[in-house]
Order: C-alpha cells, then structure tokens, then sequence
C-alpha cells in the first residue's frame, strides 16, 4: 500500500483498502461538511467525526474501499485506532528493524 500522506487516510486504506481509480473522497458519501460555527470543516463519518482537527478530512484524498457503500460498523474507524498498538496506527514496521524494547535491553546487557 502507498503512503497516502496521511496516518488517518492509511488507516482507512488499512482497513477497507483502496476504492475505485481516481475516485477521491470529495465524491464520496461519507465526507460530510461539519459546521459548528460560521467555518466549515470536512469530515468522514466512517472514521469519526468530533470537534477538533484530529477528524478533519482532505477532500483530495483517494478514496477508501467504502467509497459509497454501506457502512459495516457502527464503531468510528478513529475509535477502533485508540485500541491498537501505534505501530499500526502509523506505520509498517521495517523488516529487521529495532524496536524500541530492543534497543533499551540491547544497551543495559
């Protein structure tokens, strides 16, 4: 999967892989203009939708495996991410690469 230039759109495409080619999330359904004062701001309501800036969305992103489908959970995708490990959340690790466990054993043998 590429870097889509994003940790909040990489998790979409993580879970629910890509959408059509060329689609962007501007077409898409679930990209929700959000107003809670005279600003507005985009949101997916699939990944969640809150107040602050951790849930805004880029109307030029690709667009996700639910591009216009029915949504399969009622869980927000930003929910589920609270309760996996970082790693996930933002990147793949790199094969033979050390983790952070590793290095603090590694130095104090």
């Amino acid at each position: 999967m590429p870097s889509l230039n994003g940790r909040k759109i990489d998790a979409m495409w993580r879970k629910f892989g890509g959408g059509p080619r060329d689609a962007q999330c501007r077409d898409c359904e679930h990209c929700v203009k959000y107003s809670p004062t005279d600003r507005h701001y985009w949101k997916c309501e699939l990944y969640g939708v809150t107040g602050g800036e951790s849930t805004d969305w880029r109307l030029y992103w690709p667009a996700c495996g639910m591009y216009n489908r029915e949504p399969v959970e009622d869980v927000p995708v930003i929910e589920q991410l609270k309760h996996l490990p970082r790693a996930w959340v933002t990147r793949q690790e790199i094969e033979g690469q050390m983790t952070m466990e590793e290095a603090i054993n590694g130095a104090t043998e």
